[in-house]
């Protein structure tokens, strides 16, 4: 039995099909459409408006945008310890 404040409410279920028929027919596009999609997502954000987006191995990223201008995001030292996945 489960508690009223643990049950899905149709809010909850609505996105999460909305969720899986998105993935779904990204899918259906291409294998790797929906990674595309969301890394697109997460940049939709940055300001002021970005030209490309280099990612490195090493956790660094550089946005270079439409304005010419460059930004870098370093991690911190000790994030370049932890593992990615690969």
């Amino acid at each position: 039995m489960t508690r009223p404040d643990e049950r899905e409410t149709y809010d909850t279920q609505e996105f999460d099909f909305e969720q899986e028929l998105n993935r779904f027919w990204a899918n259906v596009v291409g294998p790797d459409e929906h990674l595309r999609q969301s890394i697109l997502s997460a940049l939709a954000a940055i300001k002021p408006e970005w030209k490309s987006v280099t990612i490195s191995s090493d956790g660094t990223v550089t946005f270079r945008h439409a304005n010419g201008s460059e930004q870098t995001l370093e991690p911190p030292p000790e994030a370049s310890s932890i593992p990615t996945a690969e």
